[in-house]
């Protein structure tokens, strides 16, 4: 126990790693909710000509308006979720490249 404090106190155990995994797992779960609060507050801001001239752009009638709302929003939604988790797993492929490291010069 002494030992994992004075390693701890010296910086040769960092607890980044630890948090980081649990911040990914939070900001999983919140990257949707956020997703759903800007959409909302965009709409809100939306003039209606941009509105109408967003809508007459899709009128080529290969889906119906709602199905692409959603298709692109679940495509969008899991190009988020793959950025946060690629963005994460930098982060701690540098830990690991430094363990190695460490590892390696003793």
């Amino acid at each position: 126990m002494l030992d994992f404090i004075g390693d701890f106190i010296r910086f040769r155990i960092f607890v980044t790693p630890y948090f980081l995994v649990a911040v990914y797992y939070l900001g999983a779960l919140g990257v949707p909710f956020f997703a759903w609060y800007i959409a909302f507050r965009l709409k809100k801001k939306e003039p209606e000509w941009l509105a109408a001239a967003s809508r007459s752009a899709w009128s080529v009638k290969v889906m119906p308006y709602k199905a692409r709302i959603v298709t692109i929003g679940l495509v969008l939604f899991l190009l988020m979720e793959l950025f946060w988790r690629m963005m994460f797993e930098a982060m701690l492929a540098y830990f690991q490249i430094r363990e190695a490291m460490m590892i390696l010069s003793s």
